[in-house]
């Protein structure tokens, strides 16, 4: 199949265990939402990241272009690095259960 082939979903987390009758265990599950719940709110920090980055060297550029001056950029630069460093927080501090 190509890169653009329709095809069937792809799963995420481990495959059930083998067998017709094998059941998941409590603790196969929560680690596989855990895991779940960590991808997503990773995912969301480096996609919060990469567009946080980028509005600061597009307002960088617009300040050189500008004749520069006054650093104005440093102001969309603090916010976006409290930004960040909230949207870090919350993925690595405060959500740790993902390691257990």
């Amino acid at each position: 199949m190509g890169p653009f082939a329709v095809g069937p979903p792809r799963r995420r987390g481990p495959c059930p265990p083998a067998g017709g009758d094998a059941e998941w265990s409590g603790h196969q599950i929560g680690a596989t939402l855990s895991l779940d719940r960590h991808s997503s709110s990773l995912g969301r920090f480096v996609r919060t990241a990469q567009r946080t980055g980028t509005l600061m060297v597009v307002c960088v550029v617009i300040w050189i272009i500008g004749g520069g001056g006054s650093f104005w950029p440093a102001w969309v630069i603090l916010a976006g690095g409290l930004l960040l460093a909230r949207q870090a927080y919350r993925t690595f501090v405060a959500a740790p259960d993902w390691r257990e």
